[in-house]
């Protein structure tokens, strides 16, 4: 897990999370065109 700081919001994610992951967990939305989740990294 890796302890990140977003806007002073601290969240916890696991290590190959995105940032726009991180910042969706803590519900900060931000504008994306496409974004695809794949499993192979």
């Amino acid at each position: 897990m890796v302890n990140l700081t977003i806007n002073n919001m601290p969240v916890k994610v696991k290590k190959n999370a995105t940032i726009l992951a991180a910042a969706r967990k803590i519900g900060i939305k931000i504008p994306t065109l496409c974004n695809f989740e794949l499993d192979c990294f």
